[in-house]
Order: structure tokens, then sequence, then C-alpha cells
């Protein structure tokens, strides 16, 4: 028993470690992130031919402010 929760802690952290982060810059220019900006559609397009895949992704994030926001997206790659 102690085994199977060490395993599904150890691929519950993997599975956070590799969610995408978006942080906002406020009027300093300091990043942080903010609940006003986020992902509102998300298409995943994957095409294979042979061995060999393409996968493109299209993000589109809804900004609640009445301004143009900047800010920075970091999308950890998947290692194995």
């Amino acid at each position: 028993m102690k085994i199977q929760v060490l395993i599904l802690f150890f691929f519950s952290f993997l599975i956070s470690a590799q969610l995408p982060t978006l942080e906002i810059s406020d009027s300093k220019g300091k990043f942080s992130k903010d609940s006003k900006v986020y992902l509102d559609n998300l298409n995943i397009d994957v095409k294979i031919s042979g061995n060999i895949s393409t996968t493109t992704m299209t993000m589109i994030f809804k900004n609640d402010y009445n301004r143009i926001l900047e800010g920075n997206l970091t999308f950890p790659r998947f290692y194995y």
C-alpha cells in the first residue's frame, strides 16, 4: 500500500511540474500570475506521417483588462 501511495505522489508531482504558466507584467515591470488573463481556448492538432509527428498548439487567451498587456508564457518541454 505504501509503495502505491509513493508512486501516485511521484506521478502527480511530475504532472504538476509540466503545467504551462502565464505571468503578466504590472506597471513596474514585475511579472506575476494574474487571474484576469486566462486560457480561453486550446486547439491541439497532431499530424503523423510514418515515424514523424508534428504537433501544433493554438492557444487563445482572454484578457479582462481594458488595456494591452505584456506577459511571459512558460511552456515546459516533456522529457523522457
